[in-house]
Parts: C-alpha cells; structure tokens; sequence
C-alpha cells in the first residue's frame, strides 16, 4: 500500500511539474485542515484525504478514502473507494469509485463511474450528470440532463433537463420532478408515482431478457459458420493480395516469436503514457492525437487480420510435418486460419488465444516496421 501511495505522489508531481506551481502531499493520512488555503492546485496521495479548507485550484485525489468538505475553485479528479464531497466545486466533478456521494454543490458537471451514487437532497450540480455503475439515487437538483447505466434508480429529486436511462429498474418517487423527457431502456418500464411531476413525455424501450436473447442451436451454428466464412475470405485474400508482407511476418515469427511478444506488449504500455504526457504537454497536442490514432488503428487491424497471419505460420509448421512436399501459401494459411477458428470455441482457450494473437501480430509488424524502417536511408545512399 505505502508503494502504491508513492508511485501516486511521483504521478501526481510529474503533473505538476508540467502543469505548473502546485501544492502535493503524500501520507498515510493527508489533511488539509479549516482555514487553511491553498491559492493553487493541490494533489494528494494517501489511505484517508480530508479537504476541510478552501483551493482555488484543481483538487487531484487518490486514496482508500476522501472527503471533500471546503470550497473549491476549480475541478475534482478523484480515484478512491469512498468519496464524500459535502463542500462547493466550481468546475466539474469527474471520479471514480466503489461508493461515492454528493451532498454540496457543484457548478458544472458531474461524470461519476463505481459502484454506487447518492446525490443527496441537498446537492446540487449546475449542468449534466452522468453516471456508470450498479444504483443511483438521485435525491438532489440537477440542472442539465441525467445518463446514466446502472441496474436501480430511484428519483426524488429535480432534473432540469432529460432522463436517459439504461437500467432494470428505474423509479420516481413522491417529489420528483423531470422537466424534460424520459427516456428508458430496460427490461422493466418505469414506476412513476402520482406525487411524481414529468412536463416532457415518457418514451420506454424494452430490452430483451437473457431468456428471450437464447438461441436455438442452428441460428447458433448459422452464425460460427458465417463467421468462418468471413475468415476464410479474408485469409484467402491476404495469401493472394499480401502475400510477399504475410511471408515476412511468418519468417519473423519463426526467427524470433518471442521479440513479437515483448514489442507487442511494450506497445500496449508505453504507447498510452506517451500519448498521456504528450497531451499534457501543451504543444504536443497535436502530436497526441497522430499517436493515438496510430495506436487504435493498429491494435484494431491486428485484432482483424491476426488469424490469418498465425494462421499462415501455424498451417507451414503443421504441412512441414508430412515430408518434403511444398504447398502453396494459400493452403497453409487456410489451413492455419481454419484450426485458430475451431480452437476459438472453446471459451477460455479463444480469450487466450485473442489476448496473444493481437500482441504477437502487433509486436511483429512494429519489428518488421523499424527494420525496413531503419533500412530504407541505407538504401538510398546505396542508390546515390
């Protein structure tokens, strides 16, 4: 635990050191006591963060538990188990937890995922609140709209805006008043009780249940041979159309699988805390969003086109097992693709076989990448 706290403090400094002066304490018990003023931002790290005193900065906050009792100027960003946010935030709340209520009042918005929210009947959030977890209890005002994706709410309070729902149960008790629509998804349409008040019109789409969602056997197996077939189409046309790149990859992966592997995984890691530190980083926005871009787009096409290239290595290696007769490329990647497919049924096998696939072929093009990469200049100069 005083590791984790450490490594939160060392985060919560680097971003200062970017951002700006900033005030940031670690500690088994981190407490900003009343009176006391912070006329900046203040970061904190620690089991239990009590702000009883004024910021007028952003509040940054990890913890077991914090409790936010005094005003703040700015933003809150919290990571912990329980949060308590009884005082004034002049920004937006944006948190994430197990247990989390507001009872103060919060000038702009409210995006909240844990696993339960109490906004407490005298709270009260200038714009918009959105919320992802099990229950929302919603006894306070709220002047913008109300998403949320949770399993329960109930609604005592005011909403000023729309109520969009996505739960099973969603009721509106005696005082609740919606001055906008009501818009619900579930498998149960909504309670609304006569001392309810709703000026906007109640739209309910119910959601199938798991028993209605069941299909029979054939629509089953319609689906995993459609599924096939989409396979094999695809890896038919990387054997034709690719054939010269789906080599490469396949000598790359005999030569070295494992390098495959450790790239990928590097990738996967350090990718995301550049592009976080890039974002940062005011003038290296731009820079962000090109590596971003860069990096979805090549987990997504490794997660399309990973089953044909493991596919054309597994079906060389298995052919090369009946002598010395050669086969084309075409049916040892069919080949390979077809047994990735049937191995994928099983549940946990198909997961594992997914989770490394995507890595390897991702760590394989990133090695293949930098080696033609790294070799196009020489190249040149040889041309010159």
């Amino acid at each position: 635990m005083k590791h984790k706290r450490y490594l939160l403090l060392l985060v919560l400094l680097a971003i200062s050191l970017v951002a700006g002066p900033a005030r940031a304490e670690e500690g088994e018990r981190v407490t900003l006591g009343r009176g006391q003023a912070v006329r900046d931002d203040f970061y904190a790290a620690g089991r239990m963060v009590e702000v009883l005193g004024n910021i007028t900065g952003d509040l940054m906050a990890a913890g077991d538990s914090v409790t936010s009792e005094g005003d703040i100027g700015g933003d809150v960003l919290v990571a912990s188990r329980t949060l308590n946010i009884s005082g004034t935030v002049g920004g937006d709340v944006r948190a994430a937890g197990q247990n989390i209520s507001l009872d103060g009042q919060v000038g702009r918005a409210v995006t909240v995922f844990g696993q339960q929210l109490a906004v407490k009947p005298g709270a009260n959030v200038g714009r918009n609140l959105m919320f992802g977890g099990e229950r929302l209890e919603l006894a306070g005002a709220v002047g913008g709209n109300v998403r949320a994706w949770v399993d329960t709410v109930t609604v005592s309070g005011r909403v000023d805006g729309n109520l969009e729902i996505e739960a099973d149960h969603l009721e509106l008790l005696p005082g609740a008043q919606v001055k906008g629509d009501i818009m619900v998804k579930g498998a149960n349409p909504p309670l609304i009780s006569e001392g309810a008040e709703i000026k906007g019109r109640v739209n309910y789409i119910p959601l199938a249940t798991e028993a209605a969602k069941r299909m029979s056997w054939w629509q089953i197996l319609g689906r995993q041979l459609l599924s096939l077939a989409k396979l094999l189409g695809l890896a038919l046309l990387m054997a034709l159309l690719a054939a010269p790149f789906l080599r490469a990859e396949v000598e790359e992966l005999r030569a070295k699988p494992w390098t495959g592997l450790g790239v990928g995984l590097g990738w996967l890691v350090l990718a995301p805390l550049a592009i976080i530190l890039l974002v940062i980083l005011v003038v290296g926005q731009a820079a962000a969003w090109v590596l971003g871009i860069v990096y979805v787009g090549l987990i997504f096409a490794a997660g399309l086109l990973f089953k044909p290239v493991l596919g054309a290595f597994l079906g060389q290696w298995l052919l090369a097992r009946f002598g010395d007769r050669e086969f084309s490329l075409v049916w040892e990647t069919l080949l390979g693709a077809m047994l990735l497919w049937l191995l994928g049924l099983i549940p946990v096998v198909g997961g594992i076989i997914t989770v490394v696939g995507v890595i390897i072929t991702l760590g394989s093009w990133l090695v293949l990448l930098a080696r033609y990469g790294l070799a196009w200049p020489r190249r040149i100069r040889r041309v010159e």
